[in-house]
């Protein structure tokens, strides 16, 4: 099968917490609009509810919380699709990330990679242009403990990994090796997400956060 000249465009985290947040694309607009399909990385959330630091869940650092209808402005970048597979996705708990990704939904953005449940975390979006099927996975490799999605909890989808420092050099000191190995149920599943996805569509594009 052929498959028709598409132009899939990808950014990275993007977060409309200006004061104005439509000059954010002020400069990039017009190329983001030019694709069939623009993929962005959300990393912020979109609520009314918290606003002050003493809201987060303890631990946490620091977020970014964006009004709720800040959440519009992203309209202009053109995009199609964005993941919320991010390491601050559960940083106001799971209500906080449930109404953000309810909130990019009603401005018509798909949004992978997080949810109430695994399964929907794990869920892709499929679009068609010029006749070619294309589905988006998402995945996070840096989420805190016990932010991955569950059978009955909300979060991320996760690509987990374990690094290990493996000493190379006979003298003490030296820099070691670095050795990541992935999450071998985390690997399955993912495998899994692309092989089913796989017969529905022509395309599939993972992102990992």
């Amino acid at each position: 099968m052929k498959l028709a000249d598409l132009a899939l465009y990808a950014v990275g985290d993007v977060a409309a917490f200006l004061k104005e947040p439509e000059s954010m694309f002020t400069h990039t607009a017009d190329i983001l609009n030019e694709a069939d399909i623009t993929f962005a990385q959300n990393e912020r959330h979109y609520t009314n509810r918290y606003s002050e630091e003493r809201d987060l869940v303890p631990g946490v650092p620091m977020t970014e919380i964006c009004p709720q209808e800040h959440a519009a402005a992203l309209k202009l970048g053109g995009f199609d699709v964005m993941s919320f597979a991010s390491n601050h996705c559960m940083d106001l708990g799971g209500n906080a990330m449930l109404e953000t990704i309810d909130t990019l939904k009603s401005h018509g953005f798909a949004v992978i990679g997080a949810g109430r449940n695994i399964a929907e975390a794990r869920k892709p979006a499929i679009f068609e242009r010029k006749g070619t099927k294309i589905a988006y996975l998402a995945y996070c490799s840096v989420l805190r403990p016990g932010w991955e999605a569950g059978i009955d909890r909300p979060g991320s989808a996760p690509m987990r990994a374990s690094t290990f420092y493996q000493q190379t050099d006979y003298q003490p000191g030296t820099p070691p090796a670095i050795i990541s190995i992935a999450h071998a149920q985390d690997l399955q599943a993912m495998k899994e997400d692309i092989a089913k996805v796989r017969q529905q569509v022509d395309v599939v594009v993972v992102s990992f956060h």
